[in-house]
């Protein structure tokens, strides 16, 4: 499977997806006018990679800002994710500014919604 690595702008996430290398990772700014359109590769990539994922997946997230129309892709890349826990030991690790409450609050608010193994990890 090829890695999908897409760089960083000021409106979309760096995103890196390496499955032989065990790295999963998006950050940086998410509020692109087309979420949906930049958040595609992202979800046909791990929707191929749920098919057979590794024996451990751990997703980095680190974001700066996003959204709301970002956040709602976040979340839809976390139930994609999910969707590897019967094959995969999945563990989500949202990382914060300590002084970002907003950041610290959308994490805490996805962990309730996607119920998977996720830590909240302040910087």
């Amino acid at each position: 499977m090829n890695p999908l690595s897409i760089k960083g702008t000021e409106d979309m996430p760096e995103v890196i997806m390496d499955k032989e290398n065990g790295i999963f990772k998006v950050s940086g700014n998410s509020f692109s006018d087309d979420p949906i359109s930049t958040f595609k590769p992202i979800f046909d990539w791990v929707d191929e990679y749920i098919k057979a994922p590794n024996s451990e997946t751990v997703l980095e997230i680190k974001m700066n800002y996003m959204n709301t129309a970002s956040s709602k892709q976040i979340t839809e890349l976390l139930m994609r994710f999910k969707k590897a826990e019967a094959a995969s030991n999945v563990l989500v690790k949202w990382h914060y500014d300590k002084m970002d409450d907003d950041m610290k609050f959308d994490g805490e608010t996805l962990k309730a919604v996607v119920q998977m193994n996720f830590d909240l990890l302040e910087y």
